[in-house]
């Protein structure tokens, strides 16, 4: 999708060592051998172009481009890799803003701490992802507990793009992700963002809506009692 999945994981926070060090060198080589693609118009192409560049112009920012040329008669986006370290990344907040295409900006923290640190920065969003193994997890309750007041759903081992529409889903998360992060999206309870509830209390059979009929008319499924149930009343 180019990029353009409202949970695209674009924002990578990690420990810097020797495993980061390897993993970075392959993150920029996958990079520069992505192609480009076409985006949705020729406005969002030109602002994550323009996104991209004012991100990689910060000092002690490093970015990695696909070689191939993105096409402007096809509203291509060229994907790209940018890394820096925490401190930065902590000092400029046009670096927390999402770049609406391709691209995925690698934080390098100098110690766990600096990971919490990180984390305590993060705006509202929709998902945060914790890759490691069961002990590296169950070591790093704080983080996780930080991640939940962060995000409306925490994902582990896996990655975001998924939404499954199931009751247990959740789309949604603290403000900016969304403007009220009670009501999800995507899932059996979505519905729920475009209603207003209304309660006839002590109402006459006959003003009630269809819905609130005893007889049950319509043959809906009603809760009564706390017991779900199709039957009339």
């Amino acid at each position: 999708g180019v990029g353009q999945f409202c949970t695209n994981p674009g924002l990578v926070f990690a420990v810097d060592g020797p495993a980061l060090q390897t993993f970075t060198g392959k993150l920029g080589e996958w990079f520069e051998q992505a192609a480009p693609g076409t985006m949705l118009n020729p406005s969002i192409a030109k602002n994550y172009e323009e996104r991209f560049q004012n991100a990689a112009a910060v000092k002690n920012t490093q970015a990695k481009c696909a070689t191939r040329t993105a096409d402007p008669r096809r509203t291509e986006g060229r994907p790209g890799s940018l890394t820096t370290d925490a401190a930065t990344w902590l000092a400029n907040h046009a670096l927390h803003e999402e770049i609406f295409g391709p691209a995925t900006l690698l934080v390098r923290c100098s110690s766990p701490q600096q990971l919490l640190e990180c984390s305590r920065a993060l705006d509202g969003t929709l998902t945060a992802t914790v890759h490691g193994t069961p002990e590296e997890i169950g070591q790093n309750g704080a983080l996780l507990e930080i991640l939940t007041q962060k995000a409306g759903r925490v994902l582990f081992n896996g990655f975001p793009t998924g939404v499954e529409v199931s009751s247990a889903m959740h789309h949604g998360g603290p403000y900016p992700a969304t403007t009220d992060e009670r009501f999800t999206s995507v899932g059996t309870t979505a519905i729920y963002r475009f209603a207003r509830p209304i309660c006839y209390q002590n109402a006459p059979e006959a003003v009630l809506p269809a819905e609130l009929k005893n007889a049950n008319p319509l043959g809906i499924w009603r809760t009564v009692d706390g017991v779900l149930s199709r039957n009339p009343l």
